[in-house]
């Protein structure tokens, strides 16, 4: 190639690369989706031990806004199913049992790409999207309440020496555990390095919302400021009041979870070892869609990672009698 042709390939790749710039290698998040409409979502009832029979799904309209969608000033539709978002919920209405069954690599049905444009070009859009309620207590979502927000990982992991150097410099503590002592999980993908770490689980944490005599429906708009504990107050230990049906359990992990460094954010697959399809679903269950942890510090100066990580799994039967002991987490660096 001569210098010539050279240099008009130079050219070219710097105008598109211009054009269109690359995602940041982050992990990007946007804020909060509301909701347009009000509905009521009903108890998860099954009449088997399987999770076969058929859970209520019904659908809401919320509100997509421009800056709902991480990144899109760099993406093209395609490009942003390519990068495999997903919907993050907060933690207090994954525990009341709120879900969503839309994966955006698979459901084109209600962000299509002529909705992404209409995003692109800086209007607000309102979408039908599907829900779930996986506790045994009815759920009132009213119009007007923020719901989720969509997140794409772009980010680095930390796996070997990145890994253990952020627990060395305790931008990553578990509690007072050395990194050392931690139940590792290694990557054969990745030369064989530590990929991430196995938190245990408090095994006398396991709780779930039973159903009540009248069953009132539980409104998420009236939550109180002490929220967490007004849901520990719905919930049951499986020690006095053992599910005999597929529910939702709650637990924590044993010791806090603690990212000090804003850069990291901690994840938790929502696929729990050894689910492969939903025909061993009875027996390994699932991890709600609210498994992304925030690092560094809030505006007031509170950590906004700093605790107990709170998990929600959706157990078969089988799987409620064979619980996890521990925990996959894993760990992504924001690179600038």
């Amino acid at each position: 190639m001569s210098n010539v042709e050279t240099a008009r390939s130079y050219n070219l790749n710097q105008i598109e690369h211009e054009l269109n710039p690359p995602l940041p290698q982050k992990f990007l998040k946007g804020p909060d989706v509301v909701t347009a409409t009000s509905i009521e979502l009903p108890a998860l009832i099954v009449h088997t031990k399987t999770v076969h029979a058929p859970i209520a799904k019904r659908s809401l309209s919320v509100v997509f806004t421009p800056d709902s969608i991480p990144g899109i000033n760099y993406l093209s539709y395609d490009d942003f199913i390519r990068y495999d978002p997903y919907v993050c919920f907060r933690s207090r209405l994954a525990q009341l049992g709120l879900h969503t069954g839309e994966i955006f690599r698979y459901s084109h049905t209600y962000l299509t790409e002529e909705i992404f444009d209409e995003l692109k070009h800086g209007q607000n859009v309102p979408v039908e999207m599907g829900f779930y309620n996986f506790s045994k207590r009815p759920l009132i979502i009213p119009e007007n309440i923020s719901l989720f927000r969509i997140v794409i990982n772009n980010a680095r992991r930390l796996e070997g020496p990145s890994l253990e150097k952020a627990f060395e410099e305790q931008r990553i503590q578990i509690g007072e555990i050395p990194f050392r002592q931690l139940k590792k999980i290694f990557d054969i993908n990745a030369r064989g390095w530590i990929s991430g770490v196995k938190i245990p689980v408090n095994p006398d944490s396991w709780r779930w919302i039973g159903p009540r005599p009248q069953n009132e429906p539980i409104d998420i708009s009236k939550l109180p400021d002490d929220y967490r504990k007004y849901i520990e107050s719905l919930q049951v230990s499986l020690n006095d009041y053992f599910p005999t049906e597929p529910t939702l359990l709650i637990g924590k992990t044993l010791y806090p979870v603690t990212i000090n460094d804003s850069k990291i954010t901690g994840f938790i697959p929502s696929c729990l070892p050894g689910y492969k399809s939903q025909r061993n679903y009875d027996d390994k269950g699932v991890q709600l869609f609210s498994n992304v942890f925030d690092g560094g510090t809030r505006d007031n100066g509170s950590k906004k990672t700093d605790w107990p990580a709170i998990v929600e799994h959706v157990c078969g039967y089988n799987k409620i009698k064979n619980l996890e002991r521990y925990i996959q987490f894993f760990f992504f660096e924001d690179q600038e």
